[in-house]
């Protein structure tokens, strides 16, 4: 089953944009309709990621500026000290909204002096206790799981009697919950009994050698794989190859790797993530309050802690969305292609 949503094609996010934040030509009053302050603060979570500092940063920046209004972006650099000294100094100077993508949990006493004050809080792709701004983590899991189940059957296995390894996420990125709950779903729905399972450390060779360990505890035998995420995936994978051993692997992300990865078929597929639009949807609902309105009631649904929710599309990729993806500008294809050429032209892909 592939059901998805593209994430690469064109979107309303202008229009809708326009339509929450009421926007005249001749831009905001000086404090907005119902704001404090017309500056939107926003805080990251570390720089060991590129995606905050290459994607998320700048969308966020240019979406609020195109619309009139002040960004303070600042990065946590991956510590919660810094978070939370971060979070008093950009609201001692004075914000409309905050944007939180939280780190390890300090996005919660920010976010908890900023309501004090007044301040709303959109809690970006991570949820805390706010209105949450993130891509579809649900439908991430099932994406993931699906790959899973439809990979066994293709080989002519069993679910219910298959060796499935499961290799969550980091447990500290609470987006991590959404995407297990819906996962396991759809495993247990197939009859699937995980063999084994450990958290993911988003580290491939810490990943590598735990997984080893696993798979040797196991004498050696797997009929796939559920990974939350590529980095642990390409550790997965590793220990796979060095074995001679090609198994149905899920992931998210879309890294260069992941994508040759499912080139080679050594990983069966991986979800694709538009960070830029996801920036942009924060900004839509940013906008939107800076001008004085309400949140928007009309939510995509709800986290598993009842918190409202918009929900930012996302896509599977496997072999047969390759070319797609290419054609989306996902991946270069000389990078997807180096020492592949063959499998991409078989593909169409060149």
């Amino acid at each position: 089953m592939n059901t998805h949503t593209r994430p690469f094609a064109a979107t309303t996010l202008i229009a809708t944009a326009l339509a929450l934040a009421g926007c005249a030509p001749d831009g905001p009053s000086p404090i907005g309709a119902g704001a404090a302050s017309t500056r939107a603060c926003v805080i990251l979570p570390d720089t060991a990621t590129a995606r905050w500092e290459q994607d998320d940063a700048p969308a966020i920046t240019r979406s609020i500026s195109d619309a009139g209004f002040t960004v303070d972006l600042r990065n946590a650099g991956g510590a919660t000290g810094n978070y939370e000294l971060l979070g008093e100094e950009l609201l001692g100077g004075g914000c409309g909204v905050m944007i939180l993508a939280d780190f390890d949990g300090a996005a919660v006493s920010v976010a908890s002096k900023a309501r004090e004050q007044g301040v709303p809080v959109i809690a970006y792709d991570r949820p805390i206790s706010d209105y949450l701004v993130a891509f579809d983590l649900d439908n991430i899991g099932r994406l993931e799981a699906e790959s899973v189940v439809d990979g066994l059957r293709s080989a002519g296995k069993d679910p219910a009697t298959s060796t499935v390894y499961f290799v969550g996420g980091d447990p500290s990125d609470t987006s991590s919950a959404s995407v297990r709950a819906s996962a396991a779903a759809v495993l247990i729905a197939a009859g699937v009994e995980t063999s084994s399972s450990f958290d993911g450390s988003g580290d491939p060779q810490d990943t590598a050698h735990r997984f080893a360990q696993q798979l040797d505890a196991k004498g050696g035998r797997i009929d796939a794989a559920w990974v939350m995420n590529d980095t642990d995936a390409q550790g997965v994978v590793q220990v796979l190859d060095a074995r001679g051993i090609t198994v149905p692997v899920s992931g998210q992300g879309a890294t260069a790797e992941s994508l040759r990865n499912v080139l080679r078929g050594t990983q069966t597929t991986t979800i694709a993530k538009d960070y830029r639009a996801e920036a942009r949807a924060a900004a839509v609902i940013a906008i939107g309050l800076l001008f004085g309105n309400d949140l928007d009631p009309e939510t995509d649904g709800f986290t598993l802690d009842g918190v409202p929710y918009t929900k930012v599309p996302v896509e599977r990729i496997g072999q047969g969305q390759l070319r797609q993806a290419v054609l989306d500008g996902l991946v270069r294809a000389d990078v997807l292609c180096a020492g592949a050429e063959s499998a991409c032209a078989s593909l169409g892909i060149g």
